[in-house]
């Protein structure tokens, strides 16, 4: 069973805009990720809004998992003009001035589809102070997930099946029904993916178990067993689950629970308040 929870970024850094982390005067934006050869490139833009400071980032502190739990360390780290391969690089970081950090990672991550997490630490020279970066599900654009790569998100992101990914971009109250809406990738072959009603469900937060009305893949429907659909390499398709409103004041769905093939997958503490993640 894989659990998809609300990632709370270390200390007091805070998710601000997309791919935005801020911390106190300095703020950092994931700009891009881009696999070149046999390297895979992690961009940031990094801006001080407060006084003059030294900011360093060190190889030792910075470690990327794949889903399978490998792990690997950098091979060169680009800060501002500094190139460095080993030890650490450190730049003052002028009141206003955004300065370009870029983390390289070479061999077997240039092949991923999914960075499932980087970490890494900045230190504020001034006091030794270390801030804690981390990042979960960070996809790796290629010609056939673009559009998945605009989310970015830790949150409501999985893979669903081998090089398949789901990102939940909607809940919707429609009557008496809770609509709750996926974009699904598939960046591998052509495919077959089926999704069903066995051990699909939904408690909210007054212990009410909702009931599955209907399943909606790319425009098929059904209303009980499951559904399923060739799904083409590269080829944005919406899933959507179906499910009666018991009690209209519930606020929040404690958990949903799906299944897609032999794999249950579990989705915690969801707002029940409509809302639409952008892509």
């Amino acid at each position: 069973m894989k659990t998809i929870t609300h990632l709370v970024l270390l200390f007091t850094f805070v998710l601000f805009a997309d791919n935005i982390l801020a911390q106190g005067d300095i703020k950092l934006e994931l700009k891009e990720v881009h696999a070149i050869g046999n390297e895979l490139h992690i961009d940031f833009l990094i801006e001080n809004n407060g006084h003059d400071v030294v900011l360093g980032v060190n190889f030792s502190k910075i470690k990327l998992y794949d889903s399978k739990g490998n792990v690997y360390n950098p091979s060169r780290i680009v800060f501002a003009q500094s190139v460095v391969t080993y030890g650490g690089a450190s730049q003052s970081c002028i009141q206003g001035i955004p300065m370009k950090l870029k983390i390289v990672f070479t061999g077997a991550p240039s092949k991923l589809l999914l960075v499932k997490s980087l970490m890494f630490t900045i230190n504020r020279k001034s006091d030794n102070k270390d801030f804690p970066i981390k990042r979960n599900n960070i996809i790796v654009p290629t010609s056939s997930n673009k559009l998945i790569a605009k989310a970015l998100v830790d949150t409501f992101f999985m893979e669903v099946a081998p090089k398949v990914f789901a990102q939940l971009i909607s809940l919707k109250h429609e009557q008496q029904q809770v609509s709750i809406e996926f974009i699904v990738l598939n960046t591998d072959h052509d495919k077959n993916m089926a999704f069903g009603f066995r051990d699909t469900r939904i408690i909210d937060n007054l212990g009410n178990s909702m009931n599955l009305k209907i399943i909606d893949f790319s425009g098929k429907q059904a209303t009980y067993g499951g559904i399923g659909v060739v799904m083409p390499k590269g080829v944005p398709m919406k899933l959507t689950y179906k499910f009666e409103l018991v009690d209209p004041s519930a606020t929040m769905i404690k958990i949903f629970e799906f299944t897609s093939g032999q794999v249950k997958f579990q989705i915690r503490d969801i707002s029940l308040e409509d809302f639409v993640i952008p892509l």
